[in-house]
């Protein structure tokens, strides 16, 4: 998503893309990344891993006074884009105070929850992922940030997308959302149906035709493919809800 129309208007960065030399100054770490192009402006390469990270994590001091930590080899949140989320969410909810979410694939730093409980005190979220290694790595983001009480992360099989974590919050009375329904499930989807989308690869357009992209793709395969894409993950998640019933609104 660019810096346009789409950007929601609280949102800090409608009509107000970060200041890249501003961010240099105060924080040492990103300036390392900052490829000067005169004296006031400066960008990075978007193509490098550990560049994209130190923005993000910048990024998430700046705004919300967040410490986070992530590896460059799974996917690399950005963060404007997922600030919409949250926003688009407050209008859903007509700005709710206090409110229990899911976030279906919290990856490595359980970013909605970070951003989401550092803007609504009040709101508590389970994240869910498929993988261990996500969740430990959420799990000492939570805890570096002091939000244990507002974030909880679980362990899914991955055979489902919702029963199995539903069933593990119905069983567990110290999770959120045990005793009562839960608002709202979020999720980023895996965008590809195959390895070979992953990759840029078109069946459509020959690979020298397609644009370079802007910016690398870091994110595990399990992170970035479905069976069937997106359109299958939202299926899939249409019909689960449907069993769910009223648990979730």
């Amino acid at each position: 998503m660019a810096f346009n129309e789409y950007m929601h208007e609280r949102n800090p960065f409608h009509k107000n893309p970060p200041d890249f030399y501003k961010l240099a100054q105060m924080y040492p770490e990103f300036s390392k990344y900052c490829k000067y192009k005169s004296d006031k402006k400066c960008t990075i390469d978007f193509k490098d891993p550990l560049a994209l990270k130190s923005l993000s994590c910048t990024l998430l001091k700046d705004l919300y006074g967040l410490t986070v930590d992530m590896p460059t080899d799974h996917l690399i949140p950005r963060i404007p884009q997922r600030i919409n989320y949250i926003l688009w969410l407050e209008d859903l909810l007509e700005k709710q105070l206090d409110c229990v979410g899911i976030d279906i694939g919290c990856g490595t730093c359980c970013i909605y929850g970070l951003i989401a409980c550092s803007i609504n005190k009040k709101w508590k979220i389970i994240g869910s992922d498929i993988s261990n290694e996500n969740i430990e790595w959420s799990k000492k983001n939570i805890s570096s940030n002091h939000l244990q009480n507002n974030i909880q992360v679980i362990q899914v099989n991955g055979k489902t997308v919702l029963l199995d974590l539903i069933s593990k919050i119905d069983q567990d009375k110290n999770l959120p959302g045990h005793s009562s329904s839960i608002d709202f499930v979020m999720c980023n989807p895996p965008f590809f149906s195959s390895e070979s989308e992953h990759l840029g690869k078109s069946k459509t357009r020959k690979l020298e035709q397609r644009p370079k992209p802007s910016s690398i793709n870091t994110g595990q395969l399990h992170e970035s493919i479905y069976n069937g894409g997106e359109t299958e993950f939202i299926k899939k998640i249409i019909n689960e809800s449907l069993e769910i019933g009223n648990r979730i609104k």
